[in-house]
């Protein structure tokens, strides 16, 4: 995990994995949280070390349930050329995960343009426009996990309707409250967000450049103009 981490970011993954164990909670809390990924690894290793701090807990019985009775599945691409096989594993992750397993909007939102922007080609110029994408979606979601900003943004009596802050932004663009008038909320589509970006990307001649226009859309809402 922390191989694949390393090669696909450069926010420093494996470093600040690696000053997670042993630190003391005053340097756990001034811990390098500059970005979305770091903020969850800190999360998520924070949970984990209380959990094993739990007296009641047999590490004994979870290590042997661990090494000999779980298993993984892997769909893994296999191509000599890094950005093929790099593509080919967010399309095979679309097609596996689409509509199968409960992942939130933003999750295939963000799949889908990342996915679409090298659809028809795997040139230099495709590959920085991923990047950059990829880099900009991180920006923005540290941005709106400031609780002052996000109580500007959403009324507090819908603070928790979005698993992720970022799809309120998807919401508004998709007019997903407008459309909730207009129907009974318990029939309302739960991917409404995802297939209006979907039905975007459908048939088109230069989904590349579709996927700039919908993403500056995006940046729009947040973004200073540069």
């Amino acid at each position: 995990m922390n191989q694949y981490l390393s090669r696909t970011s450069n926010l420093r993954v494996d470093d600040f994995l690696a000053h997670q164990e042993g630190a003391s909670d005053n340097e756990l809390r001034a811990a390098d949280l500059d970005n979305v990924d770091n903020y969850h690894f800190y999360l998520a290793y924070q949970t984990i070390a209380n959990w094993f701090d739990n007296p009641d807990i047999d590490r004994f019985e979870w290590r042997n349930k661990l090494l000999n009775h779980t298993r993984f599945i892997w769909y893994a691409a296999r191509e000599d050329n890094e950005s093929i096989d790099r593509w080919q594993s967010i399309d095979i992750f679309m097609r596996i995960n689409s509509g199968k397993i409960p992942l939130t909007n933003a999750e295939l939102i963000k799949a889908l343009l990342l996915n679409s922007v090298v659809k028809d080609g795997k040139s230099d110029v495709s590959l920085l426009q991923q990047s950059e994408l990829g880099q900009q979606w991180d920006m923005i979601e540290h941005g709106l996990q400031n609780d002052d900003f996000w109580a500007f943004l959403s009324p507090k009596s819908r603070a928790n309707d979005h698993t992720t802050r970022i799809e309120l932004l998807f919401d508004l663009i998709s007019e997903k409250d407008l459309s909730s008038k207009r129907k009974n909320l318990e029939a309302q589509d739960k991917y409404f967000s995802f297939n209006y970006y979907n039905q975007q990307l459908k048939n088109i001649d230069d989904p590349s450049r579709e996927v700039h226009l919908l993403w500056h859309e995006v940046k729009k809402r947040l973004l200073p103009p540069t």
